[in-house]
């Protein structure tokens, strides 16, 4: 291996190689040397020939001479090469070969020098070097010469080698693409650095340093640079450095490179706890303390815990712990200043320093926690804090909020809604005049007063802010609030029973001054606000928006409450449950999903057996029941009454079904008191519509479950309310018997004058369920028919649901003829009690095809069908006088009529060119409306057999216009279907019109023969009979052609 070194420096010295040669040569240097042993000779050549390769790319035949001119255009390669090839002589596993006393020998120092210095100049910014791979060879080779000299050695050199190293970190800073083991290597080279030079592991220069400041004069045979002046003369540099490297501190804390904060928490613990006697600069010794700090609250696992371990190694001296307690408070006085004044960053970084000093004060585990729970009781310290609430509440607003969530990165455990259905609800925040950085510093700096803090002075401060502060400021109460309690966590009772209780007491009364205070009954929507201020409508909105975001807050802290407490919030659960109920049931998506998010959470922890929502519901629906029966005759004091219902009948609905009885004639009861109050009138419709749809829903399930299309997962949960639905039967069953049982014996009493006692009839009695089959019983004794439950129902609300038909509000109106058609459903197998109610409702609902609200008019439609199902033969009788003229008017308002182009439109022009458009939409209403007419149509004509001609060609003049080639091709196809039925029953009609279409498109098309013989030729048409028939020229070809194959 000797020859191939000597090979190797021949190429390198020789003025006649070619660079491609030299680089050839230099890439196997590292190779060579890592191969061959060693010597002390050739490890000082290295050490010589590096920095002369480096500057001149080439060697001279002896070292002591300089080379007469340098190669230029020397590659990075190359530099790197050469430096590898000191790294191998100055590596570690090298030292074994020789005397490692030689490479700390004094007298090579100057050569350490000239090659610390060349390396030195190529890490300067100016040099605007490329490779990475050269970089970190310098670095690696800096290091290796710092960790092999001598500490004296390496204080003269350390000048040079930390004042390039703070400008390289600090030009690889503005460099985006700067790698992050640059960053790190770099700042662990200062470390060693500095740490060699003026560390306290060199004893024997602490020794000299001591004497000398007691004696004032250096020993006799002490032999060294480093004295009390050099020493006062670094410590001022050193000052200097640390301020440029850590200043900010935020540059450390923000970087999105988790190793390079690593290498910062590093170097600014090896600072601390190994140079203590050299930094003795307070506002170093500050500097690195408020770095090391604000990675305690790091995200990331490794390095909080790296900080937390380094703080449990450096937190016993009393001075640390006095500028620990000073940081703190300088920390909690700057944040007024920063929330009002300074961008988003420093306000986190700021929040971050305050919660980072209050966690390693607080921390049991480190010895500052003994004396923290005294500094926690300390005035300046209670007035820190005081400040901090203040300014909070001060610059801190969500009335700018619009509603738009901001997702929390945690995630609360799965909510089971019962079945198979699991939902994971994330927690939220609303949007705040501050970023989301600041309003999540400021939530954890709340948990923190809640662990650290004097929790009693903290809650009374924010309790009396909430009784004292307006409505639209009571949502940040709420926010700091919800934070503080989460931030409260419970000791063992046994070792701290007094902070258990306390604990407890502060989490009881949060919850209790949320339900207390009105927040939850504010108005969250337009329908809501029954206030008649004239204030503009964007100040209108502006209160209800804020009126939702501390609602939602205020369910928020519920759960979080009930998350702390667990089984302690049992006590509770009567006074929370009805509130968070109803407002599941509330119009706004936000409160609704805050409030089921609030009961799942409930569900989980209340109990020592995490529940469902549907089984937490089917616990407690007596008492929900009795509330809510109570507060259904008082709807002016309580008008969210009936959303309480639905709330229930969407989360539980198998558990709701056995008392919805009592809850139902409370409904129809409250319809009666409150008539004059449409708000009322429409809540309790809204109810009743989702009490019809859960009975439907069940009867629907049912047949579906009996017959083939029957589906495995819902077969247990229908088998246990079947179960519930046949007992209910049982007991009604008897209980009739009982009544017939008593009719028999009164009988047989001899008349004395007296009127017999008749045993009087329940329309309604014990619970309500809805039955497998549809049962009908005759009572043989008076032969009447006894409806189910579930029928008794539907008839009641078809009742009372003429009264409300004639009134002019059409959202009542709509949501009345819906709630018909889910009631007819459910009586469709009692025609003998739906009939006559169809012919009390029929007059209102023919009216509603005259409303000038499209969804009325659908609602109106559906329900129609919904009539013909069941009472086809009233129907029928009532098609031409009623319905078929109300049909031409609803369908003839969206026939297209051609216009003249030169002449201005006019509004029903306008209008009906707006409607084209929704036209061809199949979500919009018009769409539905037209195609649910042209639905009825041709179900009427396929069915009655008893249409005269001239009704039926009202019909196709009808349906007509609608086979054009702009009508969308659901709504053609729909209209061919009627005309195929016309067809069937008049076929002459149906051939004169396709034939005069045919002969105004110019006799397109194959002709047919006309049905009847003798009729009239197509020859023989007239014009006057081809426009009267023939209708729009635009009639769509195909849709005509598809008539003609199944008729003719």
């Amino acid at each position: 291996m000797q020859s191939d070194l000597a090979t190797i420096f021949a190429t390198l010295s020789s003025d006649s190689a070619t660079s491609v040669a030299r680089e050839a040569a230099a890439r196997k240097l590292p190779g060579a040397l890592n191969a061959s042993s060693v010597s002390p000779s050739l490890f000082k050549e290295i050490l010589i020939a590096t920095p002369i390769l480096l500057v001149h790319g080439t060697i001279p035949a002896s070292l002591k001479q300089t080379p007469s001119s340098a190669k230029s255009n020397i590659s990075e390669e190359f530099k790197t090469d050469i430096l590898k090839a000191l790294a191998a002589v100055l590596s570690p596993e090298s030292h074994s070969r020789f005397s490692a006393m030689l490479i700390r020998d004094p007298k090579l120092v100057p050569y350490y020098a000239h090659a610390i210095s060349t390396i030195v100049d190529i890490l300067s910014p100016t040099q605007k070097v490329g490779s990475k791979g050269l970089l970190l060879q310098c670095l690696r080779c800096l290091h290796l010469i710092v960790d092999g000299i001598s500490p004296e050695s390496a204080s003269k050199v350390m000048p040079g080698i930390v004042s390039a190293l703070v400008v390289f970190l600090e030009a690889m800073g503005n460099r985006m693409n700067t790698g992050s083991q640059i960053i790190c290597d770099t700042l662990s080279l200062l470390g060693v650095v500095l740490t060699k030079s003026i560390g306290d592991t060199d004893i024997e220069w602490l020794d000299n340093i001591d004497y000398e400041r007691k004696e004032g004069k250096k020993k006799l045979d002490a032999d060294y640079s480093r004295d009390i002046a050099w020493l006062n003369a670094t410590q001022t540099r050193v000052a200097q450095v640390v301020e440029r490297v850590f200043t900010p501190t935020s540059k450390a804390h923000r970087h999105q490179n988790a190793k390079v904060r690593m290498a910062y928490l590093s170097l600014a613990f090896d600072l601390l706890n190994d140079c203590r006697t050299s930094i003795s600069t307070e506002a170093t010794v500050v500097t690195l303390l408020q770095c090391l700090v604000g990675f305690v609250s790091d995200e990331v696992e490794s390095v909080n815990t790296k900080a937390v371990e380094c703080f449990r190694i450096i937190c016993s001296p009393e001075r640390v712990r006095a500028l620990m307690e000073r940081m703190l408070k300088l920390a909690g006085d700057d944040i007024p200043r920063c929330l009002e004044k300074a961008d988003a960053d420093e306000k986190a970084d700021q929040l971050k320093m305050f919660r980072s000093c209050l966690s390693c004060l607080g921390n049991s585990d480190l010895s500052f926690g003994e004396s923290f729970v005294i500094l926690r009781e300390n005035y300046e310290f209670q007035l820190a804090v005081d400040e901090f609430l203040e300014s909070v509440l001060k610059n801190l607003s969500f009335s700018n909020s619009n509603i738009s969530l901001i997702q929390d990165r945690r995630l609360v455990p799965a909510i089971s809604l019962g079945g198979s259905l699991e939902v994971a609800f994330e927690s939220k925040w609303f949007e705040s005049n501050q970023s989301e950085q600041v309003l999540t510093e400021i939530a954890r700096v709340m948990k923190s007063l809640a662990q650290y803090g004097n929790m009693s002075m903290i809650f009374n401060k924010l309790f009396d802010e909430l009784n004292k502060v307006e409505v639209e400021d009571k949502s940040v109460v709420v926010f700091l609030l919800n934070q503080f309690g989460r931030g409260i966590r419970f000791s063992d009772e046994i070792e701290e029973p007094q902070a258990t209780e306390l604990s407890q007491s502060i989490i009881q009364n949060s919850l209790m001054s949320y339900l207390n205070s009105n927040i939850l009954s504010l108005p969250a929507s337009l329908h809501e606000e029954s206030s008649t201020n004239s204030s503009a409508e964007k100040t209108l909105i502006k209160r209800i928006n804020g009126n939702i975001i501390c609602i939602d807050l205020i369910l928020d802290g519920i759960a979080i409450f009930a998350e702390n407490l667990g089984v302690n919030f049992s006590p509770f659960l009567m006074d929370v449950l009805y509130p968070v109920i109803e407002k599941i049931g509330s119009s706004n998506r936000s409160i609704s999903y805050a409030a089921t998010r609030a009961l799942g959470i409930i569900a989980m922890h209340c109990s020592s057996s995490a529940m469902s929502i549907p089984e937490l519901i089917g616990e407690n629906m007596d008492y929900l029941i009795n509330d809510l029966s109570l507060r259904l005759r008082y709807l002016d004091v309580y008008p969210q009454a009936p959303r309480v219902l639905v709330a229930v009948l969407r989360v539980a609905p198998a558990a709701s079904i056995p008392l919805l009885d009592a809850v139902f004639e409370d409904l129809i009861d409250a319809i009666d008191s409150n008539m004059d109050s449409n708000h009322h009138v429409i809540s309790i419709f809204g109810a009743l519509d989702e009490l019809v749809t859960v009975l439907q829903t069940e009867s629907r399930s049912k047949r579906t479950s009996n017959g083939v299309l029957s589906v495995d997962h819902s077969v247990r949960e229908q088998e246990r309310v079947s179960k519930q639905i046949r007992s209910f039967e049982d007991k009604f069953r008897e209980r009739q018997a009982r009544f017939r049982s008593i009719d028999e014996d009164l009988q047989s009493v001899p008349d004395h004058g007296e009127m017999p006692f008749v045993a009087p009839t329940s329309e309604s009695d014990g619970q309500l369920e809805q039955s497998d089959e549809p049962v009908t019983e005759t009572n043989n004794d008076t032969a009447e028919i006894i409806l189910l439950p579930p029928e008794q129902i539907a008839q009641k609300i078809l009742t009372v649901a003429q009264h409300f038909l004639s009134r002019t509000d059409p959202y009542m109106q709509g949501l009345v003829l819906r709630l018909c058609a889910k009631s007819c459903t459910l009586l469709a197998s009692q025609k003998n009690t739906l009939n006559p109610l169809v012919h009390i409702l029929w007059p209102s609902v023919i009216r509603s095809l005259q409303s000038s609200y499209h969804f009325v008019i659908l609602d109106s439609l559906r329900l129609i069908a919904e009539f013909a199902a069941v009472s086809r033969e009233f129907l029928m009788k009532r098609f031409v006088s009623d319905l078929l003229p109300r049909l031409q008017s609803v369908l003839l308002e969206f026939v297209e009529k051609p216009s003249n182009t030169n002449s201005k439109r006019n509004k029903s022009q306008v209008i009906l060119s707006s409607n084209t458009s929704a036209m061809r939409d199949v979500h919009s209403v018009i769409f539905q409306v037209i195609l649910s007419a042209l639905e009825t149509l041709a179900n009427v004509v396929n069915s009655v057999d008893t249409l005269q001609t001239r009704e039926l060609s009202r019909i196709v003049d009808i349906v007509w216009p609608f086979l054009t080639s702009r009508t969308h091709e659901k709504l053609r196809d729909m209209a061919c279907a009627v005309v195929v039925g016309v067809g069937k029953r008049d076929a002459n009609d149906i051939w004169l019109r396709v034939e005069c279409v045919r002969k105004l498109k110019a006799d397109v098309g194959t002709w047919f023969d006309p049905p009847c013989t003798g009729f009239l030729k197509r020859s023989h048409l007239p014009k006057h009979l081809l426009h009267g028939v023939g209708g729009n020229v635009d009639i769509f070809l195909p849709s005509v052609e598809k008539i003609c194959k199944v008729l003719f």
